[in-house]
């Protein structure tokens, strides 16, 4: 295994690209009722000569009749430069288009471009306007909606922020010192964040750009102590829904976290007024109108606690004003039964035409898997299977599937498995229920050199919950000899490693390695009180279920248990790090990526600081302070406190830009390494954050990560 063999494998995976989004756009209907659709899909890919991320457009035409689905691809991927969000209008005859570009000044600045069948009919340069910061494009408060008239779109941006300036300032006219009276002394006033990947977010606001005249207005009425995202135009094509997270008494990181304290609110535009729609003190979020947009549905979490639970699906009646409860929390079902949902989005449409019926994808154990949620009966039924013979060997190969739009019957779907890259999809829905699937790609990359399989396991504790792990192994391996293993926990902990194509795994597994993916008890997918079984046993729990995933692989002659290695970042590296000092003698070398390894003293440095308490088995407050026996609980449970029985070499990979997992943290348990004479190397990547993905610094940490591993096997 030479480290030029994996700089060329890793180059060849690298460009293979993922699904960002899709939408699909209906274009005319005949005579002999066929439909003619236009499907645009966004991708992304790693371009290792520029060491950037590129997006790219694809785009197919889709033919509908009775019988079912004719598609054909129009022209070539092209790359979409700097575009950060992309939305057609109701009617399919227009599209807005958010960009992110510098200028020949050297300046990043934001456009939005608005585009006809034949040419662009707006451009508006964002600054320029003098009415809000730069617009958002991420997920959590992010939106980018037409109103039904098609003359207004609605997004969040950053508040605009009066100017600032010295007190020692030089004044070039009396008029100047007068108006910037006011911002004396303000250059440097803190300003909270929403944390970890939110860290450009302040202050959102809800604007609309009116399209005719071209400008941007800033919607009034919004109280000041919340922050708004996720909007939507109300039934009346005037007023807004959206989503306020609580701004008080200070904020917690979102990210990963939809168990901040929000509601879901309407806001009467003409009156200046809002009203609350969703209930007391919970967590929502998604919302999502019905296609006559007399029904809303939104996600609900309890407030508080592990970062992801399971959640539940609401709807709200438009016209009665009543809520109920359309998907319950699933607490311990059984291996065949609907798990619960457990996804952090919503797609924007996910209505079937007959508006009773959604389309989404949610983790189902070590799947993902698009389910069909009936309103009126409240019946879940999942629409794919992995393994089932019920949808066709075709079909029931892909593990990990993703809706990306549902729109007039027709579901835009991604589909793959950790041996098959994502794949473009289209299901023409049929009365029954039934769904016929198609590709829209007629060619479609295969990596035949290495299978997975789903393990099941047992703890040895009575009354305990099963657990899985996910295992890849090279296919074309006709040696006798056991494989080396890497062995890969997830962070979070409340997340799962989904059987989906992951660049590091197929490529290390291509590279002769065994991997083993672990979804220990607390993961997401199995029920809620899987997830519940893990707060005030992280350290140990999920520390004795790793270690049996692994020992079971060795056992069935798999791996060779004298070259056993670790992966794992964030709590993946807290338990790669508790692995190799409660278990010194098992591993040949360590790789801890942005690692937890002192809970207590991670508490006052992250964006999370309620992460300590909840997987402590401790209650959080805003008010509270932790005392001495707090801290020491949480030393206790962590990786630094088995640090002087540690004789694995240890190489730690830190973001210095992370807000979740203090950089400290990885410098703290390497100089405890190096006190005691342990191997330990240590990289460090300046500008990037928890999740180390920036095109440069990925590519570098895989390939030390590899020699790292090779070097002490």
């Amino acid at each position: 295994m030479s480290v030029d063999r994996a700089v060329a494998l890793y180059q060849e995976a690298s460009r293979i690209p993922a699904i960002v989004s899709g939408s699909i756009s209906c274009h005319s209907k005949s005579a002999q009722e066929k439909k003619s659709y236009t499907v645009t899909s966004c991708w992304s890919q790693r371009d290792l000569q520029r060491m950037e991320s590129i997006k790219s457009l694809r785009q197919h035409q889709i033919i509908t009749d009775a019988e079912g689905i004719a598609t054909s691809c129009i022209g070539f991927p092209t790359e979409s430069k700097g575009e950060l969000l992309r939305r057609v209008s109701p009617s399919g005859k227009l599209t807005a288009v958010v960009r992110k570009l510098t200028n020949k000044n050297g300046e990043e600045k934001q456009y939005i471009d608005v585009w006809n069948s034949q040419q662009k009919i707006l451009a508006v340069d964002v600054a320029a306007v003098e009415k809000t910061g730069k617009i958002y494009e991420d997920e959590q408060f992010g939106c980018l909606e037409w109103s039904a008239s098609e003359k207004k779109l609605m997004f969040v941006a950053e508040k605009k922020q009066p100017k600032s300036s010295s007190y020692f300032g030089i004044k070039s006219s009396k008029d100047d010192e007068e108006n910037d009276n006011d911002g004396k002394g303000n250059e440097y006033v803190y300003l909270e964040d929403w944390g970890e990947q939110l860290v450009s977010k302040h202050l959102p606001t809800l604007c609309v750009l009116d399209i005719e005249s071209g400008a941007i207005n800033v919607v009034e009425g919004v109280p000041d102590d919340i922050s708004p995202g996720q909007a939507l135009w109300a039934p009346n094509d005037r007023d807004i829904v959206f989503i306020g997270w609580a701004n008080d008494p200070y904020r917690l990181g979102l990210r990963f976290c939809p168990i901040r304290s929000s509601k879901l609110y309407h806001l009467k535009v003409q009156e200046k007024t809002v009203e609350t729609l969703s209930d007391g003190n919970q967590a929502v979020s998604n919302p999502r109108f019905n296609i006559d947009m007399s029904k809303l549905i939104y996600l609900r979490n309890c407030e508080g606690g592990p970062h992801m639970q399971c959640s539940q699906l609401f709807m709200y009646d438009w016209n009665t004003k009543e809520t109920k409860t359309v998907v319950k929390i699933q607490d311990r079902p059984k291996k065949s039964e609907f798990p619960g949902l457990y996804l952090t989005t919503l797609p924007r449409r996910c209505w079937a035409s007959d508006n009773k019926r959604i389309y989404t994808h949610s983790i189902w154990r070590s799947c993902r898997e698009i389910v069909e949620i009936n309103i009126e009966t409240e019946v879940v039924r999942k629409v794919t299977s992995f393994g089932s013979s019920k949808i066709g060997t075709e079909w029931s190969k892909y593990s990990a599937w993703t809706v990306l739009d549902v729109s007039d019957d027709l579901i835009l779907a991604a589909c793959a498995a950790p041996n098959l890259p994502q794949r473009l999809v289209i299901g023409k829905l049929f009365p029954g229920g039934d769904i016929k699937w198609n590709y829209l790609d007629e060619e479609h990359l295969t990596l035949s050199d290495f299978k997975f399989e789903i393990k099941n396991y047992t703890p040895k504790e009575k009354d305990s919950f099963d657990f899985e792990a996910i295992l890849l192994t090279p296919e074309n391996d006709t040696s006798e000899r056991k494989l080396p293993l890497i062995a890969l926990p997830h962070g979070g902990p409340h997340s799962t490693l989904v059987a989906d194509y992951m660049l590091y795994p197929s490529t290390f597994c291509r590279l002769g390695f065994a991997v083993l993916l672990i979804n220990y008890r607390g993961s997401l997918g199995f029920g809620n009180d899987f997830i519940l079984s893990l707060p005030g046993n992280v350290g140990c729990n999920d520390v004795k279920d790793c270690k049996q995933a692994i020992d079971q692989t060795i056992q069935d002659g798999i791996a060779d248990g004298d070259n056993v290695v670790l992966q794992g970042g964030s709590h993946g590296g807290f338990l790669v790090c508790h692995l190799i000092g409660q278990y010194p003698n098992d591993f040949k070398a360590c790789v801890a990526r942005n690692p937890v390894t002192n809970m207590a003293s991670k508490l006052g440095a992250t964006d999370i600081p309620d992460w300590g308490y909840t997987e402590s088995g401790l209650s959080f407050s805003h008010s509270r302070l932790p005392s001495s026996e707090v801290y020491a609980a949480m030393f206790e449970k962590s990786p630094l406190f088995h640090v002087d029985k540690v004789k694995t070499p240890t190489m730690i990979m830190i973001g210095n830009a992370d807000k979740r997992v203090p950089p400290q943290q990885g410098y703290e348990y390497a100089k405890a390494l190096k006190a005691r004479e342990v191997e330990v190397r240590v990289l460090t990547y300046p500008d990037d954050n928890h999740s180390l993905a920036k095109t440069n610094y990925e590519a570098d940490a895989f390939i030390n990560m590899f020699k790292w591993f090779v070097d002490h096997l």
